[in-house]
Order: structure tokens, then sequence, then C-alpha cells
């Protein structure tokens, strides 16, 4: 019988620690970058939630309040104006209001509405999808939700879309 002898038994050659180390660098990055692309899916989802839930606010209180003062639209200075309602009663929108709004510098309606990195565009559409009103600037919506209502007596949509904005 002959035995097969081997002089380098357990010995680690400089190219099996290279081999070894690029292995285990490489895992260690693939690790770090997956961690870090799950991150910003969460962070997105987590803003995108944010934006949605501060839109579902907004709609309830133009949709279904009149606003703080509740005749907002006839003050000539709106630093007295804490909330904007664009209704007569829930769900059926006022004209007055919608031309007071419409008119309102953006800016200042970004501060009434609540909104400090948000920017926002709402349009109100009829029957046929023709814009009645539009208001805001329209840009990238990151979230757009819309509602029914109705304008005198006709069945309107109200879309709403907010944005980032610094």
């Amino acid at each position: 019988m002959s035995k097969m002898c081997s002089d380098k038994k357990g010995q680690l050659t400089t190219l099996d620690l290279i081999v070894s180390s690029m292995i285990f660098l490489s895992i260690v990055v693939m690790f770090i970058w997956s961690w870090g692309e799950a991150n910003a899916v969460v962070m997105g989802t987590e803003q995108m939630n944010d934006y949605r839930h501060k839109a579902i606010d907004l709609l309830d209180i133009l949709l279904k309040t009149r606003g703080m003062p509740e005749h907002w639209e006839d003050s000539d200075n709106l630093t007295n104006v804490s909330s904007i309602g664009l209704v007569s009663e829930p769900g059926v929108l006022d004209r007055g209001k919608l031309r007071a709004f419409e008119q309102m510098p953006y800016q200042e309606a970004r501060r009434v509405l609540g909104l400090t990195h948000e920017g926002y565009y709402m349009e109100l559409l009829n029957e046929r999808n023709r814009t009645l009103y539009t208001f805001g600037r329209d840009s990238g919506e990151f979230i757009t939700l819309e509602r029914p209502a109705l304008l005198d007596g006709d069945f309107v949509t109200f879309k709403l879309g907010l944005f980032e904005e610094g």
C-alpha cells in the first residue's frame, strides 16, 4: 500500500486568502446594498402613506366643513382665516367659496391649508370630465385622490394632488 503524503497539509496559500477575502467582501457589499434598497422602499412607502393621510384629511376639511370663520370668503384679511371649507353644507360646493379660493395667493392658501412641505393641485371636473376650476400648481403629483360632490345641483368630481415642495 502506498500512502499519499503532502507537505502542504493545513497550509493557507496567498491565492486561497485572496479568493476567500473577495467572496466575503462580495457578500458584505451585497448585504449592505440590499439593506439600503429595502430601507429606501420602506421610507418611500411611509412617505406615500403620510401624503395619503394628509390628502384624506384635507379633502374632509374642504368638502365637509364651511371653514373657520364660516364665511371666510367675505373676509378682506386672510390672516384671520384658520381653515378653508368649500361647501355650504357637507358635499355641496359653494360657488362663492370656490371663486374666493381660486383668487387666493398660492402661498397663503398653503398656509391656511396647513401644508408646510407639500404643494397642492386641485381640480373640479363636471360629469363630462371638463375642468370647471383649478387651484394650486400642476406639478408631478405624488398622491392624487378624488371625491364626488355637488355644484349647483350637478355631480362633480373634486381632485386633489399633493406633492413634495420645499
